[in-house]
């Protein structure tokens, strides 16, 4: 809470403060923070019975759990930005750390992410000190990318990656050459080449959720690449469709993964979490949402369903979100998922024929 330009935090002695002091234009909604080390984590232990550590020193936590690198304040209003740094000042609390390289500031500014890079503080961010960093919105700079319909698109950078913070809505490959779109259910059902389709043949569904793809659309894989799209590529020249690695990638950066064991039979499952982090807040297009999810990323994910690989059906537009990857495993096309209610990002595997978002 800030108050008469203090801030009053507990357990400040343990972590690190930070306090953004931001001139510029625009109205401010969100500040995050990204760097090579972990900066925050969901839950831990500490041994309170260790002596107190020198000056600067971290204390030894004897566990963390649900580590992310990367750190977000949202503020609950936009707040105008003013041509003085004193003027506006977002505070964060982070783990004390010394990060390798520069870390990246993420500035949300009338709704478009920008980013910077800033050097840490010799020596990292120590324990018990609040850090002032003073940032000049002018130097940050926002990710663009138009496909070759002509469709702008935000994008967002999450630790090494930069990731589109829209689905697709493109009609051609990036070489002009035109996808069919397949409205007979039985043409889509048999199809063994690239295609897409309005959500429930219906177009207005494209412009909010973006259009779905059957997994042809965006194989590169060099053996059947050709046979599927002729080896074109689906997004903007100079981006392409995630491999299941660069997923996973994604969500080790922002979250955190949960294993499971059951005792009968015995079988060990693996969660990718995080969704709370890429999920659009509120229930403007998500049905339902749960109190976590943020969307602190800017990730941005919408809820645009599925159409059945057969062909003969559409379904979960507002309760789910299918992402392709163009990996495969035993032939099956590798896909992620993510629900209206719940933090996980599922990895599924199925048939090439769905209808998916990219």
């Amino acid at each position: 809470d800030a108050v008469a330009n203090e801030v009053n935090l507990r357990y400040n002695h343990v972590f690190t403060v930070l306090e953004f002091q931001i001139k510029g234009t625009g109205d401010l909604k969100a500040v995050s923070m990204q760097s090579s080390n972990t900066l925050a984590f969901r839950g831990g232990t500490i041994d309170v019975t260790q002596a107190t550590p020198a000056n600067g020193t971290a204390y030894n936590f004897a566990s963390q759990t649900d580590i992310s690198k990367m750190v977000t304040t949202i503020l609950t209003a936009p707040g105008a930005l003013t041509g003085t740094n004193a003027d506006t000042k977002v505070y964060m609390v982070i783990n004390p750390t010394a990060p390798a390289g520069n870390c990246v500031i993420g500035l949300q500014i009338n709704g478009e992410w920008r980013y910077l890079d800033k050097a840490v503080p010799a020596g990292g961010f120590k324990r018990g000190i609040k850090y002032t960093v003073e940032v000049n919105a002018a130097d940050a700079t926002a990710f663009t990318v138009s496909d070759v319909d002509g469709n702008a698109y935000k994008a967002v950078k999450i630790g090494t990656q930069v990731w589109m913070a829209e689905n697709l809505k493109t009609t051609k490959y990036n070489d002009g050459t035109a996808i069919p779109n397949l409205t007979d259910n039985s043409a889509w059902g048999s199809a063994t080449s690239g295609a897409w389709c309005d959500y429930n043949l219906t177009s207005s569904n494209s412009v909010t959720y973006g259009k779905l793809y059957n997994w042809y659309a965006v194989d590169n894989n060099a053996s059947t690449k050709a046979v599927s799209n002729e080896g074109k590529n689906i997004c903007p020249a100079g981006w392409h469709v995630p491999t299941n690695s660069e997923w996973t990638t994604l969500t080790d950066y922002l979250g955190y993964t949960v294993t499971e064991t059951s005792e009968m039979p015995r079988v060990t499952t693996v969660y990718l979490c995080g969704a709370e982090y890429l999920k659009e807040a509120g229930t403007t297009h998500w049905i339902t949402s749960n109190s976590e999810t943020t969307n602190s990323s800017g990730f941005t994910a919408l809820p645009g369903g599925y159409r059945k690989w057969d062909g003969w059906g559409y379904e979960s537009l507002g309760n789910e979100g299918y992402w392709w990857s163009t990996s495969l495993t035993s032939g099956y096309a590798i896909y992620r998922r993510m629900t209206k209610s719940e933090n996980l990002v599922e990895s599924g595997f199925g048939y090439k024929g769905f209808g998916r978002s990219v």
